[in-house]
């Protein structure tokens, strides 16, 4: 090899890659992650430095050649892989001495009868399988080409399967079967046979086997183990779970179940948890994000999946864009422990000890770009793998994404609006991305409280838009206007009254405004009415007795009332009280009650009847004070207000402007109701009465005359001739 071949992968690595801080077309989580990638895929250029391998030995090349070739078109992890195809020249000259060396380096790869190294054939199967598939070439330049180093390995690794009862039925070991099989070497037989499964044929022929081996390997807290004599660990239960997904078992299916309840039990994203060497760490994170990936919600009733991982709030750490999941945990951790070199697992950063630091560095870049390890997981059948297929779980052989989400038209809950989380909090099939009512069922038929329980749409309603209570009339515990409401939910689940009126400032009308048990205090004018106060004195001042029943009525305490004789002619009771049979009785006027009360006696109880609901004549024997009238309650008689009706009339004599001075005639009498024809009008008697019966001394109710108009005119002229 020439020395500036030699020299070329050098050159590269001290070409300084672009700036991925500007002008990155992702979120900058996405942005961190791809810059991550970069950076730890330059370190592997700079590692193997033309000579075909990156560590002293080809065995860890398998991780390097995944790396390369599974790492995403742009920027994020929704694009495709790469693959061979879509590699600079440059890095495909890479790929190819690393698998050439790894070809040349596996006895088995080259013989099928020789004995497999089992760890470094089940990798090298993934890499040449994701090559192969990807259009890598069949010629790189090894003593075998890529499919015969394919079909060497399948068939060295039938015969390698443990066959020992009762531990270690379909497992592997290292090298040659024993009684106990090893959970992690039966793991990478099993992703490398899945994975040549799509080029070499019977490839998966022994996998329903080590469904035993599995089985066996799992404890009774639902953990996988090194071998069936260990404790649970999260890197072999990872594994195992991942092995369970290659041979098909259904999320749903217990089996995995009982893996998932471990992992979520356990759950860790810095470390592993159980009976393993701490430096699985990072084999644990890949392995785990491979597994969980595998298990989305197959739709068969199944009670975990991998929706409900992930601890870390995203928007807490700066990431606001990105949803909670185990991969943005797993990504968050390792991303703070990849050194200034762009190496991860040499302890940077409090990062932990690997198995050793190119194994580590490899693991953590087939994490952050979600390898899949050259596997076909085509559980829809459309003959589109795993990441690579749009809609995994159905079958879509044209793969159409109308929004660029990564996530096929046929199964995407948001057509228009990309969302590659499928995010859909309520269940409704409307991803959140593009739900308008985003309503999550509690579980609870619809019940009081201000929530839409059934997410229908309706709060505290039935489905027919009904209330589910009877919003009848209630008490509300205060009197007056504010007494009677409604009842309603309160938003803390409870049956309430609402009000239907709320208090306000008292006036003048008879009603409780301010809803404090009073009516029309601190309001009336002078005399106890409302509206201004009548000229003259108070005690003056009431409403005369009609003309045409004048008979049957008589002027008692200044009011026209009934010509009849009783027991309360003699009794005074005052403004306070009323007489009532000859008795004094505390009067109601002035006092508002609770709802479905009203005042009796002077104080408020329950009735059943107020006004024209009761048939009674118990007011013929009543008297009540000046400005208050009286009313039945519950068949009693009681004095309630009446101070507005005086000022309704008309009759109330109220304050009038200034006269003009030296006003015409014909003004002058038109004030006096007169014109200047003299001679009465048409309702010149509608107001009659006498000054001597103590009820018509209303200034302008007196008949008009010749004699008095005379009287009036005669100062007027006086005054015209004087001038």
């Amino acid at each position: 090899m020439s020395l500036l071949v030699r020299l070329l992968p050098w050159i590269a690595a001290l070409t300084p890659l672009p700036s991925l801080a500007q002008d990155c077309p992702a979120t900058p989580f996405a942005c961190a992650v791809d810059a991550a990638i970069q950076r730890g895929l330059q370190a592997y250029r700079v590692r193997e430095r033309g000579l075909g391998m990156i560590d002293n030995r080809p065995k860890h090349n398998f991780l390097a050649v995944l790396a390369f070739l599974e790492q995403r078109d742009g920027v994020g992890w929704q694009g495709q892989p790469l693959g061979y195809d879509g590699l600079p020249p440059g890095d495909q000259a890479l790929v190819t001495r690393l698998l050439a060396s790894m070809i040349d380096d596996a006895p088995d790869l080259l013989d099928p009868n020789q004995s497999p190294y089992t760890y470094g054939t089940g990798g090298a199967l993934m890499a040449l399988s994701a090559w192969t598939a990807t259009g890598g070439p069949d010629n790189v330049g090894a003593q075998a080409t890529v499919p015969e180093a394919l079909a060497n390995g399948v068939i060295a690794l039938h015969r390698q399967q443990g066959d020992v009862p009762p531990n270690n039925v379909g497992g592997w070991n290292y090298r040659m079967p024993h009684a106990l099989g090893d959970a992690s070497t039966t793991g990478f037989a099993v992703w490398g046979l899945s994975a040549a499964s799509n080029h070499v044929a019977d490839a998966r022929e022994v996998l329903d086997a080590t469904l035993n081996y599995l089985g066996v390997n799992t404890n009774e807290d639902g953990g996988a183990g090194y071998n069936p004599t260990s404790l649970s660990s999260s890197s072999m239960t990872a594994n195992s779970l991942w092995a369970y997904r290659l041979i098909g078992v259904p999320s749903a299916d217990p089996r995995v179940q009982q893996h998932l309840s471990w992992l979520l039990g356990n759950y860790t994203y810095e470390r592993i948890q159980g009976e393993f060497a701490p430096t699985s760490t990072y084999h644990y994170l890949w392995l785990a994000n491979m597994a969980l990936e595998a298990c989305a919600n197959d739709g068969l009733g199944g009670a975990l999946y991998r929706d409900d991982f992930g601890a870390l709030n995203p928007a807490d750490l700066g990431y606001r864009e990105e949803p909670p999941s185990h991969y943005f945990d797993f990504a968050w951790s390792v991303l703070r422990w990849q050194d200034a070199s762009g190496i991860w697992g040499t302890l940077f950063n409090g990062s932990p000890r690997g198995w050793d630091q190119w194994s580590s560095h490899g693991e953590v870049l087939l994490l952050l770009e979600r390898s899949v390890g050259g596997a076909c997981l085509d559980s829809d059948g459309d003959g589109i793998c795993g990441f690579e297929d749009a809609c995994p779980d159905v079958a879509d052989a044209n793969a159409v994404d109308g929004d660029g989400d990564g996530v096929g038209d046929v199964c995407d809950n948001c057509l228009l609006a990309p969302n590659r989380d499928q995010a859909d909090a309520d269940g409704d099939g409307h991803g959140d991305a593009c739900d308008n009512y985003n309503c999550v069922p509690d579980g609870q038929p619809e019940i009081c409280d201000g929530i839409d329980n059934d997410c229908d749409a309706l709060v505290d309603a039935l489905p027919d838009g009904s209330p589910i209570i009877d919003g009848g009339a209630c008490g509300t515990r205060l009197p007056g206007e504010c007494a009677q409401g409604n009842r309603v939910c309160s938003a803390a689940g409870a049956v309430v009254c609402g009000h239907l009126i709320e208090p306000v400032e008292e006036r003048c009308d008879l009603l409780d405004n301010d809803c404090d048990g009073l009516i029309d205090e601190g309001v009336q004018n002078a005399c106890g009415l409302c509206g201004p106060a009548p000229i003259g004195a108070c005690e003056d001042w009431t409403r005369p007795c009609p003309a045409d029943c004048a008979p049957d009525e008589r002027c008692i305490d200044g009011r026209c009332l009934a010509d009849v004789d009783d027991a309360c002619d003699a009794v005074d009771c005052g403004a306070a009280h009323f007489c009532r049979d000859g008795e004094c009785i505390p009067s109601c006027a002035g006092i508002s009650c609770h709802f479905e009360e009203a005042c009796v006696d002077g104080a408020c109880a329950s009735v059943e009847c107020v006004g024209d609901d009761c048939e009674t004549e118990a007011c013929a024997g009543v008297r009540c004070p000046r400005f208050q009238r009286c009313q039945v309650v519950d068949e009693t008689a009681q004095c309630v207000a009446d101070w507005l009706d005086f000022v309704d009339d008309g009759s109330a004599p109220v304050p009038q402007p200034e006269p003009e001075p030296e006003p015409p005639l014909d003004a002058a009498l038109a004030d006096l109701g007169m014109s200047s024809d003299a001679g009465a009008g048409p309702d010149d008697t509608e107001q009659g009465g006498t000054a001597s019966d103590g009820c018509a001394s209303v200034p302008g109710s007196a008949p008009a005359s010749p004699l008095w108009a005379m009287l009036l005119w005669a100062p007027v002229m006086l005054r015209r001739l004087r001038r």
